[in-house]
């Protein structure tokens, strides 16, 4: 069962899949923020505020490996997807190969999670949008797994407390899971 997690940045994505891969489920992290880790430490030019086309490529290409690679019958929680980087492209603009932009509809996800932002949007060192920019390509990104089919359940803010937040995101997550599991 493929599960994603998803929404604008400073969501607490990356922080409910760390909690995830703690509680011993396999988990695949955000592509973007390793290859941006690689590129700052090695000097790359592939970065997406040098080329971010090629940047977004690359996430691509690492994307479509990984789905194909994983086992259909294991749970597997993932850190944003290829309908992510398509809407990134889309937000971009100009002209995106035909068969990428076919991509979400033939990438299903059995459960789609779209987190709200948190009330404290903080930049780093991987992340380059400003908070306007964030959420319009979160609402994009939302709508290109709503058009493709999935499955997407919204997960709010519960509180400005973050491990309480945290715990709550997580119980609905495995509950749903768990239901749809069954």
């Amino acid at each position: 069962m493929k599960v994603m997690i998803t929404g604008p940045s400073c969501s607490g994505k990356t922080t409910l899949i760390n909690t995830l891969k703690g509680k011993g489920f396999k988990t695949v992290g955000e592509v973007a923020r390793e290859l941006i880790k690689k590129g700052l430490s090695t000097n790359s030019k592939i970065l997406p505020w040098k080329d971010f086309y090629s940047f977004e490529l690359e996430i691509l290409n690492k994307q479509l490996s990984i789905v194909k690679s994983v086992n259909k019958s294991d749970l597997i929680f993932f850190d944003r997807g290829i309908h992510d980087t398509i809407g990134y492209l889309l937000y971009k603009g100009g002209k995106i190969p035909k068969a990428v932009l076919e991509l979400p509809g033939m990438i299903k996800y059995h459960l789609v999670f779209y987190l709200r932002p948190l009330n404290n949007y903080s930049k780093d060192s991987e992340r380059w949008e400003d908070e306007k920019t964030s959420r319009m390509l979160g609402s994009l990104i939302k709508k290109l797994y709503l058009d493709s089919g999935c499955e997407v359940i919204e997960l709010p803010v519960f509180s400005d407390d973050k491990d309480e937040n945290i715990k709550r995101r997580i119980k609905i997550i495995l509950d749903k899971v768990n239901a749809k599991h069954l």
